[in-house]
């Protein structure tokens, strides 16, 4: 193999593979959001895509509230799915889940709150015949119920978490034959729900006197979509951002990247992964890209 077949060669192998790692990434826009939508928005609270805090390219998802009625400082924006479109996104499939966030300075909330990362989950107690027994929930990563936590969120910096493995989640039981609202459980992995077993008794999953009962989840509990918010009942103001919210299952994972408009130049249409390939082979084709036999 000549130099330049080497060399070429190398420019479309790479551009291949660039076009596969493009695959797993979604630019959510206002514009083209895929699905994304804003959720649970109060008087109090705002949620928008925009260029006020770039992260990963030209923008993020900016949360904020200013409190003046108590309780109506929330804002939610989240993807949601119908499970029979995808049957095999389940708790025991779920092996990728991590977003970045940032809390500004600006913020006069308590300083152990940020933006937090949720998981609705689908438990239909292994009767698909009988919805009776079915529950909707919510589990729920947040920065203060992590080991280690120091009671203060770092502020003016952008914060990336990995929460699949290690981080320990709460549950919200939105509907269910057990009861709905919060569950006070807060030191539990999504592989400890999965298995239905609290490590600090040896049983099943509680929470605390008057709290509903958990649904006994497994690994074929249904996650049927993902949210990032913050509030509500927080008090005070919040400014701050999140960005690269990315969850998978079985090995195929999608990065998704708030932005307030594709990044493109003026004037030039944005290449994907495929277009940039082709545009690699026609400059080769045409000489315009000059590779040289090595000496």
């Amino acid at each position: 193999m000549t130099d330049r077949t080497a060399v070429a060669a190398f420019v479309i192998v790479a551009g291949i593979a660039a076009a596969g790692l493009a695959q797993t990434t979604v630019v959510v826009t206002p514009a083209s959001p895929h699905g994304w939508a804003p959720a649970n928005v109060r008087q109090d609270a705002w949620v928008e895509i925009n260029d006020v805090r770039p992260r990963n390219g030209n923008g993020s998802l900016e949360f904020g509230f200013v409190t003046v009625t108590p309780g109506q400082d929330k804002a939610d924006y989240q993807l949601v799915w119908d499970p029979t479109d995808h049957p095999t996104w389940t708790l025991g499939s779920l092996d990728t889940l991590s977003f970045e966030y940032i809390r500004d300075a600006t913020s006069t909330t308590a300083p152990h709150f940020a933006p937090v990362l949720r998981l609705y989950f689908y438990e239909d107690a292994g009767t698909p015949a009988d919805t009776t027994d079915d529950t909707v929930g919510v589990l729920i990563w947040e920065e203060a119920y992590q080991a280690g936590f120091s009671g203060t969120i770092p502020t003016d910096q952008w914060i990336s978490r990995d929460v699949v493995d290690s981080g320990r989640f709460w549950m919200y039981v939105i509907s269910g034959p057990g009861g709905t609202g919060v569950v006070q459980n807060y030191g539990l992995t999504l592989a400890d729900w999965e298995a239905n077993t609290d490590p600090s008794t040896g049983q099943p999953p509680v929470g605390q006197p008057g709290d509903p009962t958990p649904p006994a989840l497994g690994s074929d509990t249904w996650i049927v979509g993902v949210n990032t918010g913050v509030g509500s009942g927080w008090g005070d103001t919040f400014s701050g951002a999140v960005d690269t919210v990315t969850i998978g299952f079985g090995g195929e994972a999608t990065r998704y990247d708030f932005e307030p408009a594709p990044a493109a130049e003026p004037g030039i249409p944005a290449l994907n992964g495929t277009g940039m390939v082709l545009l690699t082979l026609t400059l080769l084709l045409t000489g315009v890209l000059v590779l040289r036999r090595s000496c």
